[in-house]
């Protein structure tokens, strides 16, 4: 091979290789995207489950929400709340452990922020007793902090059918979606992932131990003093 011939093979050789750099780039971005986007659900279906279960407990909170498109729920029961949050968080574990680590890697610990300050709302608000509702976020950060949470069998006991096939088919859109998403970011080249406006608190500390009142795990404790503790040490950052 004569060095023009070796100069071209390099340079084939590198384009191609930014290439394939490029395209994995853009499917991280896409699966973040997703995650982002599923996290988000969990989120506006346990703000929808706390408001209902604060009325139950007659306490008038003016929550803040999150600021996140939900449709119209007022015509759902409160067990078709329950049963979404439930399918919410087994549809979280499920992306987690679908999603390629390096996409997850990225945005690891601002889920787990997120989560945190999401949790310190209820503490700045004034609310002192440990709830369902704090029961659900400790097994939304279990999932975060050891993979995988513990889910109750599907009870569709005083769940109206047209949540039920809700249930069903989030299920099976997850294929559909992340195919969707991976289109869009590989055809725009610019395209970066972005988080869902949630509710936040400065009360990090708070929120971490709501969670562990909540849960009542030594386990998991072990894992939220190590995530607080590093957090604290690396300084407040912006959740946006």
């Amino acid at each position: 091979m004569d060095t023009d011939s070796m100069d071209r093979h390099k340079i084939d050789a590198t384009g191609a290789h930014a290439q394939k750099q490029q395209q994995l780039q853009r499917s991280i971005e896409a699966s973040k995207q997703m995650l982002y986007g599923v996290f988000g659900n969990v989120i506006t279906m346990l703000e929808e489950y706390e408001q209902r279960e604060l009325a139950q407990f007659q306490m008038q909170h003016n929550m803040p929400k999150s600021e996140i498109f939900i449709p119209d729920q007022r015509h759902k029961t409160f067990d078709d709340i329950k049963s979404n949050v439930e399918c919410q968080l087994l549809l979280f574990e499920t992306q987690t452990k679908a999603c390629p680590p390096e996409a997850f890697a990225e945005i690891h610990e601002e889920l787990k922020r997120r989560t945190f300050a999401w949790s310190a709302v209820r503490e700045e608000m004034g609310i002192r007793d440990i709830h369902q509702t704090d029961y659900y976020l400790a097994k939304l950060y279990e999932i975060l902090a050891k993979g995988e949470t513990f889910h109750q069998p599907i009870n569709s006991e005083g769940v109206t059918e047209e949540v039920m096939k809700e249930g069903f088919q989030a299920m099976i859109n997850g294929e559909h979606d992340r195919a969707v998403l991976d289109r869009e970011f590989k055809t725009n080249p610019d395209k970066e992932a972005v988080g869902p406006v949630t509710r936040s608190s400065e009360m990090i500390r708070e929120g971490a131990n709501r969670i562990s009142r909540a849960r009542g795990d030594q386990d998991l404790d072990r894992f939220l003093k190590e995530d607080i503790h590093r957090i604290e040490r690396n300084g407040p950052e912006d959740i946006k």
